[in-house]
C-alpha cells in the first residue's frame, strides 16, 4: 500500500514540475495575453460546472451559455452556501459528505481519498468549516504553482540540496502540511515542524537542521526572531516567507532585525487563491493565470485601486472538483493603481487585512506560563464534523468555545466532543488547568474593530 502511495506521490510531483515550467511563462505575458487567457479558461470552467455539478446547474440556469460568459452576470456564492449544499456541489458523485468526514477523521499523513484525492478541512476567514478536495492533476497544477513562488523567492532544487523548514499546521488536515509533505521526494533537506510546538523546542529543531529557507506563520516567526536576537536561535536563512496569518509590521521588523533579510508575503487560501510577494516587496501578486480576483465593496460592487475593498469574489480556474466560481472571500485587500516595477502582469497587491488570531498566553500546571498558538485549539475543532462554525475567547475565568452546531448534529453531544478536544490539547500543551466551557450560539458576532473580520481565536485579557 504505502509503495503504492510513494510512487503516485512521484508522479504527482513529477507532474507539478513540469507544470511549473509550463506556467513559468505566463510571467512574462502581458495584460491583454493574460486576460484573453482568463476569458478562455472561465468558459470552460462554467461549462464543466453547469455539467457535472448539481449544484451550479441550479445556481447558473439562468446564464445564457450559448455566448461567450460575462463574469460579472455569474451570481457570487458562499461558502456556507456550499458547504450546505455540498453533495450537489461536488462532480464526483462518490464524495458524499459522509465519506469524507470519515476520512478526515482518521486521516494521520498524506493519504489519498478513494485512491485519487486529497481532502482538507478550514476554518478560513469566516469560521465556517469548510471541505476542500484536490484531484492528482489538480493537486499537481497546485504544485506547479507552488514551485513557480518558491522559484521566484530563489528556493530551487539544486546541489548540493537546500535545506528546508516549514513551520506550520500540525496535522494533515490543512494545506500547509499537506503542501509539504506531499512534495518530499528528496529534492531538499525538508524539516517539516508544527507550529504548535514549545518555542524552545522550535529553536533546538532549527539549530540543528541550519535551514537555508524557512516558512514560517508570521506570530510564530516573529517569536523566533525574538530568540535569534537574545542568541538562543542561531540560523542564518537566505530566505523567510511567512504564510497563512496577516504578517504586521511588527513582526516583519523583528525578522529584518534577525536575519538581515527582507521576508516574503506567502498568501494561500486552501479555497482557490494563491500568491507571494516579488523582490521588490511592494505587496503581493496573486497568481492570476489561475484565479479570477474580484475586490468589491460590501454590496459586491467593484472598487477602485487604491481603494480598499469589504471582501473578494474569487474564480479558480482549475478546481473542477469543486467548482469554486465567485467565490466570497471576507479577506479585506487594496489593488494599486500601478503595476509593479517586476514586470509581471499579475496586479499588485498592496494591503491584506485578513484574519490574525491571538496568541493566548495561559497559566501553565507547573506555574511557568505558556504561550499557546491558535493552532493547538484550532486544529482539533476543525476535526469537528458536527461543528458549523466556532470561535475560542479567553476570559479571565478560562476559555470559552462559542459553537454553532450543525442542524443535523446533536448540540450537546458536539458541545462535549468540543470541550474534551480542547482539554485534551491544553493538557498536551501543559496548560491542563485551564477551566473550558461551551457557549451554543446561532451565529457567531464580527468584531467591528477588526475591519468585520472573525477571529477564530481571540484573548479579551489586556496585553
Amino acid at each position: 500500500m504505502r509503495a503504492s502511495y510513494t510512487i503516485k506521490r512521484l508522479t504527482d510531483t513529477t507532474r507539478g514540475l513540469r507544470a511549473e515550467r509550463q506556467g513559468r511563462a505566463a510571467e512574462g505575458w502581458s495584460r491583454e495575453r493574460l486576460e484573453a487567457h482568463q476569458r478562455q479558461k472561465l468558459q470552460d470552467l462554467v461549462r464543466h460546472a453547469v455539467a457535472r455539478s448539481p449544484f451550479y446547474r441550479e445556481h447558473l440556469r439562468g446564464v445564457d451559455l450559448s455566448r461567450p460568459v460575462e463574469l460579472g452576470e455569474l451570481p457570487p456564492v458562499s461558502k456556507a452556501t456550499l458547504m450546505s449544499r455540498f453533495e450537489d456541489w461536488v462532480t464526483d458523485p462518490r464524495l458524499s459528505l459522509a465519506l469524507v468526514e470519515q476520512h478526515l477523521e482518521t486521516l494521520e499523513c498524506d493519504d489519498y481519498l478513494l485512491g485519487g484525492y486529497r481532502a482538507m478541512a478550514t476554518g478560513g476567514s469566516t469560521g465556517t468549516r469548510g471541505l476542500f478536495i484536490f484531484s492528482r492533476g489538480e493537486w499537481s497544477a497546485l504544485l506547479g504553482l507552488m514551485f513557480r513562488l518558491l522559484k521566484g523567492m530563489g528556493v530551487v532544487p539544486r546541489l548540493p540540496r537546500m535545506r528546508l523548514a516549514a513551520i506550520g499546521a500540525p496535522s494533515a488536515l490543512h494545506m500547509t502540511y499537506r503542501l509539504s509533505e506531499s512534495v518530499d521526494i528528496g529534492l531538499y533537506r525538508r524539516r517539516q515542524l508544527a507550529a504548535t510546538l514549545p518555542v524552545l523546542r522550535l529553536v533546538a529543531a532549527l539549530n540543528d537542521h541550519q535551514p537555508d529557507y524557512v516558512n514560517v506563520y508570521p506570530s510564530v516567526g516573529a517569536l523566533l526572531a525574538e530568540e535569534q536576537l537574545e542568541g538562543r536561535l542561531r540560523i542564518s536563512p537566505s530566505v523567510v516567507s511567512t504564510s497563512s496569518e496577516v504578517c504586521t509590521e511588527e513582526m516583519r521588523e523583528r525578522m529584518r532585525l534577525a536575519w538581515s533579510l527582507e521576508p516574503y508575503d506567502f498568501y494561500g487560501a486552501t479555497d482557490g487563491l494563491w500568491g507571494t510577494s516579488c523582490a521588490e516587496h511592494r505587496g503581493i501578486h496573486f497568481a492570476e493565470d489561475h484565479t479570477l480576483v474580484e475586490v468589491v465593496d460590501s454590496s459586491g460592487r467593484p472598487v477602485e485601486p487604491g481603494q480598499s475593498g469589504a471582501k473578494l469574489l474569487i474564480t479558480n480556474l482549475f478546481m473542477r472538483t469543486q467548482p469554486i466560481i465567485r467565490y466570497e472571500i471576507t479577506d479585506i485587500v487594496r489593488i494599486e493603481p500601478e503595476p509593479c516595477p517586476c514586470g509581471r502582469p499579475f496586479r499588485l497587491v498592496a494591503a491584506v487585512e485578513g484574519r490574525s488570531d491571538d496568541i493566548l498566553q495561559l497559566a501553565g500546571d507547573g506555574g511557568q506560563p505558556v504561550t499557546l498558538h491558535p493552532l493547538v485549539l484550532r486544529s482539533p475543532l476543525a476535526r469537528l464534523g458536527g461543528a458549523r462554525q466556532y470561535q475560542v475567547i479567553q476570559r479571565q475565568d478560562g476559555l470559552t468555545i462559542r459553537l454553532v452546531p450543525r442542524e443535523s448534529a446533536d448540540a450537546g453531544t458536539v458541545a462535549e466532543e468540543a470541550r474534551q478536544a480542547v482539554r485534551r490539547a491544553l493538557a498536551q500543551a501543559g496548560a491542563g488547568s485551564t477551566p473550558v466551557r461551551v457557549e451554543l450560539a446561532g451565529s457567531l458576532e464580527r468584531d467591528d474593530t477588526a475591519g468585520g473580520k472573525l477571529k477564530l481565536v481571540r484573548s479579551e485579557l489586556a496585553r
